[in-house]
């Protein structure tokens, strides 16, 4: 995973696989940003994503992903 953009898609396609893909209304990332720990190089996406709960009912969760830029994989999640 070479850019923001594509930490950016990992998270959506994640966000929708988790809560389905016409649930989502919104996803709103804060910051990005790419961090090494140790050995270890990170992707890290904060953000907030906006869920349908009925025909007028939202709910807003926030949401922090980690991600390997190698594989592109979740390496860790808090929501």
């Amino acid at each position: 995973m070479a850019d923001v953009t594509l930490a950016q898609q990992v998270s959506i396609n994640y966000l929708r696989k988790l809560y389905g893909r016409t649930k989502i209304s919104q996803v709103r990332f804060t910051r990005i940003w790419f961090t090494t720990y140790g050995t270890r190089d990170v992707w890290e996406v904060e953000g907030t994503v906006v869920i349908k709960r009925g025909v007028l009912a939202k709910e807003t969760r926030s949401f922090r992903l980690q991600l390997d830029p190698l594989t592109g994989r979740i390496i860790g999640f808090e929501i």
